[in-house]
């Protein structure tokens, strides 16, 4: 009889054998974006947003409606950000962080 540790290897091989394992490895995982935010540099995960790529830095930008358990309305318009690149100012609660 297998050991439960044995087991518990064998079986978890043959689920990232035939991917049923939503854990990828790291050799797989989805590189950082390089941003810059005041003249700071940081990394953030790709699809996060400019507000919260700031308040990682600790950076505060003025909101009203935005929460990050809350769908993302970007109706009142007070975190509007300067991006490069882009015309005019964007809303960071709604905003991906761009790629560099």
């Amino acid at each position: 009889m297998k050991s439960f540790t044995k087991h518990f290897r064998d079986e978890f091989q043959y689920h990232i054998d035939h991917k049923h394992c939503l854990v990828r490895p790291m050799s797989e995982a989805r590189p950082l974006l390089n941003l810059e935010i005041d003249g700071r540099p940081l990394q953030v995960k790709p699809g996060s947003t400019v507000i919260e790529a700031a308040h990682s830095l600790g950076i505060y930008v003025p909101h009203f409606c935005y929460h990050k358990k809350l769908s993302i309305a970007a109706n009142c318009r007070m975190c509007l950000v300067q991006v490069e690149k882009a015309p005019k100012p964007l809303p960071a609660c709604a905003t991906p962080s761009p790629k560099a």
